[in-house]
């Protein structure tokens, strides 16, 4: 059963690398390359145990090694298993020198004759290890029969915004979404119970026909709060609730996940003290064809990733903490498919229409929305220049005298010449329970809005329009989140920009464009023609 070993309290391993079989001298050095350079490796049935004060990684004692120095500021090390009826081999990837001071950076062993990877941020220029392990089927002894396989390093640049590590600083998901991930440890708080409590169960809490077994998978996050993502999810109609994580050939590691219902600011603090019970939950099976909740499952999915369909109500909320058990750095894309329908267009849960018009010719601009008769909400108009700070620039209150089923609401601001404005709306409930809506970005310098493409479908070069006071990144993500390309955004003062953008070597498609200013990101669909 999947990721079983790490629930084993004592591993003997044993393992060698032939070439270096212990960390007194000088091991093999690797290629580092943007493409996967395979370099052999051969661990044989006898084993060494010379790797003095050797990181934890849930394994002990035998150890092979190679080295390399790193070209980028983020590395990807793989490890791929060529004797499946051997050894399993284990893979990690240690900061500093044989005799130094040694830091792991990350670990994975998954099942015989797979592929282990480790992803991390790197210094350009130091030295690092890569330590190799080998298990015989026993766990026992030295391993029976000699492993080989091959390992490579290849260099990235990625430096994806910064996910939500914290329950209280979620990603609000509005729609069909991708997120990126990476092994960014648990953040400043453990916030998930210990596994077997009522707030993280060992099983689904769930035990429906949908299971393999016919009973609940295994749950929730057995590790607990790992390399984590927390995320909300806005219902906006009622229906059964369906979604999935990586499918269609986007999974790239182990993505378990807990969900709860959210009704404020304190579920964070329930979940923490394991005084709410999960709604679902899934210790992933396998490590391909996605994960979530379904009633038909996906093509290449497996049962053990799957979790059966979530009754909800309209207007409703709810938490997931997100595990990269995997700790890759990738994009995941989420995708909703059943009855119940999301979104954040309906502010708070009870606006919708929220829009902001331009009048230029006035240098306004107006911002209107609309609330069912019934809500007795106050809002908040806000506005901001950064994305980040907001003030206050007025304040309505629902009235609910009118005779119409439906309060309109409008508001009018003067606006700056060449300048870009957000607005949003905060709206609190007679429970005191407040939400926002999205951000609207407005401009009253002809022809231009931030974070545009154009043309839009294009074949040859779309220009970009931006500002930023720092630097930031654009991503280019193809239709299932793979990463394709990073282009660097300059700091604009401030000032609205357009850079061109060359998209004559993409094949025809739908791309998604994400704009990451730091401070704020975006995403824009592209059509490639």
């Amino acid at each position: 059963m999947k990721k079983l070993f790490l629930l084993l309290t004592i591993f003997p391993i044993t393992g060698v690398f032939g070439q270096s079989d212990n960390c007194t001298g000088t091991p093999p050095t690797l290629t580092v390359g943007t493409t996967c350079t395979p370099t052999a490796y051969s661990i044989p049935t006898s084993f060494f145990d010379n790797f003095s004060s050797e990181p934890s990684c849930g394994w002990d004692d035998v150890d092979g090694f190679f080295q390399f120095t790193a070209t980028s500021t983020y590395t990807n090390v793989t490890l791929t298993d060529a004797t499946p009826a051997g050894p399993n081999p284990g893979l990690m990837v240690v900061s500093g020198t044989c005799g130094g001071t040694l830091t792991s950076l990350g670990c994975s062993q998954a099942g015989n004759g797979t592929n282990e990877s480790v992803s991390f941020n790197t210094v350009i220029g130091q030295v690092y290890l890569v330590v190799i392990f080998a298990t015989n089927a026993a766990n026992t002894g030295p391993p029976t029969s000699a492993t080989t396989g091959t390992i490579c390093v290849t260099q990235s640049t990625y430096t994806g915004p910064v996910v939500a590590s914290e329950c209280a600083s979620y990603v609000n998901i509005c729609s069909n979404a991708g997120f990126q991930i990476d092994p960014n440890g648990y953040g400043a708080i453990n916030e998930i119970p210990v596994s077997g409590s009522l707030g993280n169960p060992e099983y689904d809490p769930f035990w429906g026909p949908l299971s393999p077994w016919g009973g609940g998978n295994m749950g929730c996050l057995q590790v607990g709060e790992n390399n984590s993502t927390w995320m909300v999810i806005n219902v906006y109609t009622a229906g059964n609730l369906a979604f999935s994580f990586g499918a269609g050939g986007a999974q790239a590691g182990y993505y378990d996940w807990i969900m709860y219902p959210y009704t404020g600011p304190s579920t964070c603090g329930a979940i923490s003290s394991n005084t709410l019970a999960p709604v679902r939950c899934n210790w992933n099976a396998v490590n391909y064809g996605g994960t979530g909740l379904t009633s038909t499952l996906p093509a290449g999915g497996d049962w053990g990733n799957y979790e059966p369909v979530l009754p909800v109500a309209a207007n409703t909320q709810y938490i997931i903490c997100f595990s990269n058990y995997s700790s890759v750095a990738t994009t995941v894309p989420i995708v909703f498919n059943g009855t119940a329908t999301v979104g954040c267009s309906a502010l708070g849960i009870n606006t919708s229409n929220f829009t902001v018009n331009t009048d230029c010719e006035n240098d306004a601009a107006l911002i209107s929305w609309e609330a069912p008769l019934e809500n007795s909400s106050t809002y908040q108009v806000q506005r901001s220049y950064t994305g980040e700070a907001w003030e206050i620039i007025g304040t309505v209150v629902s009235a609910n005298s009118s005779d119409e089923s439906t309060q309109f609401f409008s508001f009018r601001d003067a606006l700056e010449k060449d300048k870009v404005v957000f607005y949003r709306l905060k709206e609190t409930n007679p429970d005191q329970i407040s939400s926002y809506s999205e951000l609207k970005a407005m401009s009253c310098k002809s022809g231009i809005s931030p974070n545009t493409l154009s043309p839009n479908p294009s074949s040859e070069l779309t220009n970009l329009t931006y500002y930023s006071k720092q630097a930031g990144t654009l991503h280019i993500f193809d239709a299932v989140g793979r990463p394709i390309e990073q282009i660097s955004l300059e700091n604009t003062n401030g000032k609205i920009v357009l850079k061109p953008i060359d998209v004559s070597g993409l094949q025809a498609g739908a791309y998604r464009f994400v704009v990451d200013l730091g401070t704020e990101s975006s995403t824009i669909q592209f059509i490639k023609k």
